[in-house]
């Protein structure tokens, strides 16, 4: 006979051990106090901003969290110890819905009493909130292979942020895993039990394994290649993978742990989710190998109906649910909304019950989110130094996205102390990562270095995060910043999903940079489209492009200027620096660069205020507006329109645009005046506007009267910088002599309007006047406006005499000059080394009569001269007559002066020596004085003096003269004796 086939003989069921029943030691009393302390510490906890000035409130704010975490301690101690003995983990259901119950109320506990920074709310919370937020996560203790988190999917309107909040979620995590883990453990050993009875079964699972593997390792090779990783996120995808697998409890995500940063969302996620599967597929598999049968063990009791008893204890557990919830949401309505009344008592004062106000505002975080205004307003009016208006500032970082605008402000504000400003950006920071986008523009904009680095401390804070925020958020015009952070914050920031154009162009900007880069001239000229498309942050393109413009190939530097231009204004900063660079540093090559540059700058599209506010750009504008006329009247518009979006950055172009107010053109005078409005609403009084004179010399008198007192009263005086330019602007062009003659009709009448705010120009024209190369009709244009231009004479008229002599025409200058003007110079003139000068100043006071008394002593003075000729309208006549007579138009009875005694006597001494002509005429003249003579007549020596030239004069008719005299004075000296 025969062996039979071993293969043949059916296999050996294994005897399985009998189920076994162990009944709970869980005492009722604890029980009866959870579910009652549940009720309790969630009504205290819905009270707790209204506790806010209740004394010792700090205390109890940490007393009844801990009251409730001992509940749970003990309840999980219990629970623990009845698994230890043998019970099935169903038959924790109730103790689970206990600790359900407690977890919730500990979790609005945390909220209320010690603060809402601790979650991540997005305004008004409610019971439901918290019930979801409880049930969520037990949820996500169920997820064994983290498909939440795969997908990063929201499926709470709450989210822890702070390690404390983390502990008692991995310690919830546990007490549902626990009861779940046991019964799905329970569940897989029957699937598994199907499967090993039936070959055919667990043959159609193999390959459905298979075939599912190969599937998924196919598109993750794929999506590598099409999307490039990170080489270090290979090996870090996997590990998080094996430990999130692993990590039942969830501790990775509790505490906000993340290996790679890989998009949790799309492909992505669904090949991380199927990765997760296999290893926790791997990992069963190698747990289920148990040599000896496990223990089976009864959830329902002997000889009781599973049906209706455990429906009976889901019922109390929802119970439980529907009474904390319906508690919950019914008290809080009794309650009211306790917003309105602390944002006023924050605001009222004392300053003790603002503190107070504040904090239970603090607590409350953004369910408090309606008291922003208030408390803005509040800020607002505590003086800056006073520390209670930074603990305003503290407190709206805890209101949420509401408050991420007036953070931004006073962040920005550059009348802010700096420390303060850091405490708003701090604020930021708690509001992530909705506030990403306001930390990316502080970070950019502000000029407080402490204040640049708590931004950047926060972003980095926030990580990859905040990038999805930044991204929902990015412009053109931010987009340079929003690049810079999101390379500095996620590495695979160019895969992640975006409806952003914007922020989808700039994904794909690194591979255009490469492509400039490497090569550039066929690269430039297909790239404008694309550097369009990232706005601000095209700007990186413009070294590489900058260079560009000095290649040979005029094609490639075409396709340069055109890339530039589609950048547009973000390069503008680039252009101007290298070309102040060039010019500096006196290379060769900027003349060529120029070119290109200036019909750069020539586009409008290359300006806006970024543009036209930097430092470089100013000087540029001002060489283009001052340029040849031919250029400056093209560029003008341009120039000004820049100019305009400068504003206050162009003050300093004042005085260069107030020129510009003189040129014919009706509206380029209106447009210059729009400009200087933008750019400095008090134009008129900007010290440095005398600047504008030269140009505007002579173009004034053509503008019309009100035009004309409107620069009048803003133009003040010359500057003495500006007076060889004044000079430049009196000769006319060299043209036909109709133009030559308006320009210097143009020039006078401008002399005659801005002439008394000329003085600082008075030594240029003295120069210009003496200069016999200069154009005579320029010298003659300035004596004739001499009055204007030099009211006071000084150092023009010396200058002006030179040229007309001591003639009549000489003298009209004078008395168009006036007495105040005239009588400082002429007296000046009266100690003139030179007698011709010194007749002329005698004989052009006498033109002012008696106003020119002030000269008298020095006139007087004069007689003492030696007698002589002087040329008077072409005929020579004697200089002491002269005076004579000038002396009787000035004051006929200027002999009664102390002085003329003394002239007199000293003339009458010297008489020996003298023509006898002369003699005779002085003789003649001191004797029609007459009874004015009296007190200058010396007894003796007039006499023998008469007598003299009596005896020695042959001439007749000096003898008469002299005879006369004598017997004149004789009879005065006897008049006098009588």
């Amino acid at each position: 006979m025969r062996d039979k086939d071993p293969a043949s003989t059916p296999k050996k069921k294994k005897k399985k051990p009998p189920p076994t029943f162990v009944e709970l030691r869980y005492p009722f009393w604890v029980g009866a106090v959870s579910f009652g302390w549940t009720i309790a510490g969630w009504l205290i906890a819905a009270a707790a901003p209204r506790l806010a000035f209740v004394p010792g409130i700090s205390v109890l704010n940490y007393l009844f969290p801990t009251i409730t975490v001992g509940l749970i301690g003990l309840n999980l101690f219990l629970a623990i110890r009845d698994l230890w003995r043998g019970a099935h983990p169903l038959r924790l259901l109730l103790v689970t819905g206990l600790q359900i119950g407690l977890f919730t109320t500990l979790y609005f506990q945390l909220f209320s009493h010690i603060g809402a920074d601790l979650f991540e709310v997005r305004g008004p919370v409610s019971a439901w909130h918290w019930v979801v937020f409880s049930f969520a996560h037990a949820v996500r203790a169920s997820d064994l292979v983290d498909i939440v988190e795969a997908y990063s999917l929201r499926i709470q309107p709450i989210h822890h942020q702070s390690y404390l909040v983390a502990v008692f979620l991995i310690l919830y995590h546990v007490v549902v895993d626990v009861f779940i883990l046991g019964v799905l453990w329970n569940l897989v050993n029957r699937v598994k039990r199907t499967l090993t009875d039936s070959d055919e079964l667990m043959m159609i699972a193999k390959w459905t394994v298979i075939v599912l593997f190969t599937a998924w390792l196919l598109t993750w090779i794929v999506a590598v290649i099409v999307s490039p990783w990170s080489p270090i996120d290979f090996p870090l995808w996997l590990v998080e993978n094996t430990l999130r697998v692993v990590d039942f409890a969830d501790i990775m995500e509790s505490l906000d742990i993340h290996l790679h940063s890989l998009p949790r969302e799309g492909l992505t996620g669904t090949l991380t989710f199927f990765c997760r599967l296999w290893i926790g597929l791997g990992i069963a598999l190698m747990l289920g190998k148990r040599k000896r049968p496990a223990e089976r063990r009864l959830a329902t009791p002997p000889d009781t109906a599973p049906l209706p008893y455990w429906l009976g204890r889901a019922g109390i557990i929802v119970g439980i649910l529907l009474v904390v919830l319906t508690v919950g949401m019914v008290w809080q309505a009794m309650l009211g909304d306790p917003v309105p009344w602390l944002a006023a008592a924050a605001a009222e004062g004392p300053e003790q019950r603002t503190r107070a106000a504040l904090a239970a505002l603090r607590r409350m975080g953004p369910v408090a989110a309606e008291a922003t205004p208030a408390l803005v307003t509040a800020q607002a009016n505590v003086p800056a130094a006073e520390p209670l208006r930074d603990d305003f500032t503290r407190t709206l970082g805890y209101l949420g996205p509401d408050a991420i605008e007036p953070l931004t402000q006073i962040a920005l504000d550059e009348k802010q102390a700096a420390s303060s400003a850091v405490l708003a950006v701090e604020g930021l920071g708690r509001i992530e990562p909705e506030s990403a986008a306001a930390l990316v523009r502080i970070w950019s904009e502000t000029r407080q270095e402490p204040v640049r680095k708590q931004a950047e401390i926060e972003l980095q804070h926030m990580g990859h995060e905040a990038v999805p925020t930044i991204m929902a958020a990015t412009t053109l015009a931010n987009a340079d910043a929003h690049y810079h952070w999101f390379n500095e914050l996620d590495r695979n920031w160019t895969i992640r999903s975006t409806s952003n154009p914007v922020a989808r162009a700039l994904q794909d900007f690194p591979d255009v940079l490469r492509r400039l880069n490497t090569n550039p001239e066929e690269t430039v000229g297909a790239i404008g489209g694309e550097l369009r498309s990232v706005g601000s942050a095209a700007k990186r393109a413009t070294p590489a492009l900058i260079e560009l413009l000095q290649n040979k190939k005029q094609q490639v530097r075409s396709g340069a200027e055109g890339a530039l231009l589609a950048i547009g204004p973000y390069a503008t900063p680039a252009v101007l620096k290298r070309r102040q660079d060039l010019v500096q540093a006196n290379d060769p090559a900027w003349r060529p660069f120029d070119e290109s540059a200036l019909r750069l700058l020539g586009n409008a599209g290359m300006w806006d205020e970024s543009a036209a506010r930097d430092p470089a750009a100013l000087p540029m504008l001002k060489a283009m507006l001052m340029g040849g006329e031919k250029e400056a009247a093209a560029t003008r518009p341009l120039v000004m329109h820049a100019l305009a979006l400068a504003g206050a950055a162009a003050r300093d172009a004042v005085p260069d645009l107030v020129q510009f107010l003189g040129v014919a053109d009706a509206d380029q005078r209106a447009l210059v005046r729009q400009t200087l409005a933008k750019i400095d609403p008090g134009w008129r009084k900007h010290p440095d506007n005398g600047r504008a004179i030269p140009a505007l010399l002579p173009r004034i008198a053509l503008l019309p009267k009100e035009e004309q007192d409107e620069l009048l009263a803003a133009l003040g005086d010359l500057p003495a910088s500006a007076v060889d330019m004044l000079v430049r602007a009196i000769p006319p062009r060299l043209g036909k002599r109709d133009v030559e003659k308006a320009h210097n009709a143009a020039v006078s009448e401008g002399l005659k309007i801005l002439g008394p705010r000329l003085k600082a120009a008075q030594p240029a024209f003295a120069k210009l006047l003496r200069d016999p190369q200069a154009d005579f009709a320029v010298r003659i244009t300035l004596i004739q406006n001499l009055k204007y231009i030099a009211p006071d004479g000084g150092e023009v008229m010396p200058a002006a005499l030179a040229i007309l002599g001591t003639g009549t025409g000489a003298t009209a200058l004078f008395k168009d000059l006036g007495p105040d003007a005239a009588l400082p110079v002429l007296a000046g003139l009266l100690e003139h080394n030179e007698l011709e000068m010194r007749s002329f100043a005698v004989r052009t006071a006498a033109e002012f009569g008696a106003g020119a008394r002030p000269l008298l002593p020095k006139i007087i003075e004069r007689l003492t001269d030696k007698n002589g000729f002087t040329r008077v309208d072409n005929k020579d006549q004697q200089t002491r007559p002269i005076i004579f007579r000038a002396l009787a138009a000035i004051d006929p009875d200027w002999a009664k002066h102390p002085q003329a005694a003394k002239a007199l006597a000293q003339v009458i001494a010297g008489l020996d020596a003298d023509v006898a002509g002369f003699h005779a005429q002085f003789v003649t003249d001191v004797g029609k004085l007459g009874a004015a003579a009296k007190p200058v007549v010396p007894d003796l020596a007039f006499y023998t003096a008469l007598e003299s030239l009596l005896k020695r004069e042959k001439d007749p008719a000096v003898r008469r003269l002299a005879d006369r005299a004598l017997e004149f004075q004789r009879r005065l000296k006897q008049a006098g004796q009588e």
